[in-house]
């Protein structure tokens, strides 16, 4: 390697230290936008190409969004760590397992605080209940109508609302932020069914449990659903339709003002 080339990558990896800590002050917060390219430059000493360079590496990891021609943004957290999940599960494949099982952990906790709830504080818990019988009506529904989106996203709420049970807002943020994976992991699921009455009988079950009012009947019924999830994960193709999403990042263009004309 020249003197040159590392003199070149010193340079870069300069500019990325200093946005990082510009990023990571008080002065900027989600959705703010930066200081252009040629002001960075001058503030930092450092040449635009190298400032271009490190705005890029940020752009990829999900911390900056440029927005032509507006200019350079912070991103929301959230969008950071998606973009660490989704880096991450490529490259460790058996992350996508772990996700699963984190997944049946946050749910069993729901599940247990709900029948609590039951106990406790039982209109509130009739609330729930009736929340989780109006996701499985709807995917009902989206069956009689043959609208597989609308399954899917019942199903994905579905489970949400027993998360949400939690009480926690960490294991709900957490959910939240993997929606992506959580969701392709149920399309594969789905995949096994050829009647997807079936599916929405496996959350009726849930429910029932749930009225049945005791505690270990709900918390065995509904962690039967994790093992049939497990059986019909097909992990490699999961993998590869992370694999293209993380291709959509990869070659993703800068977004552009809608008025401006300019492609997305």
């Amino acid at each position: 390697m020249s003197e040159d080339h590392i003199r070149r990558n010193s340079v870069v990896t300069e500019a990325m230290l200093r946005i990082k800590e510009l990023v990571m002050s008080d002065q900027y917060q989600p959705g703010d936008k930066l200081p252009t390219e040629h002001e960075l430059a001058e503030r930092f000493g450092i040449g635009r190409s190298s400032i271009r360079e490190a705005i890029k590496v940020f752009q990829y990891l999900g911390i900056l969004e440029t927005k032509v021609p507006k200019g350079t943004f912070v991103c929301r957290s959230s969008n950071i760590a998606m973009e660490f999940f989704t880096w991450f599960t490529l490259m460790e494949p058996r992350f996508i397992d772990e996700i699963l099982e984190l997944r049946e952990v946050f749910e069993q906790r729901g599940v247990y605080q709900l029948m609590r709830k039951c106990k406790d504080q039982p209109v509130e818990a009739q609330q729930a209940v009736s929340r989780l019988e109006e996701q499985t009506e709807k995917m009902e529904d989206a069956v009689h109508r043959d609208c597989y989106e609308d399954i899917l996203l019942a199903d994905y709420e579905f489970h949400r609302i027993l998360i949400n049970e939690t009480g926690n807002s960490l294991f709900i943020s957490m959910y939240d932020l993997l929606k992506h994976f959580t969701m392709e992991e149920m399309e594969k699921t789905h995949e096994s069914y050829t009647d997807y009455t079936a599916l929405a009988g496996v959350h009726r079950r849930i429910i029932e449990a749930v009225k049945s009012g005791d505690t270990g009947t709900a918390i065995n019924i509904h962690g039967s659903h994790f093992p049939l999830i497990k059986d019909n994960l097909d992990q490699v193709g999961l993998t590869r339709s992370i694999s293209r999403h993380v291709d959509k990042l990869i070659n993703r263009q800068p977004a552009s003002d809608p008025g401006s004309g300019t492609a997305r």
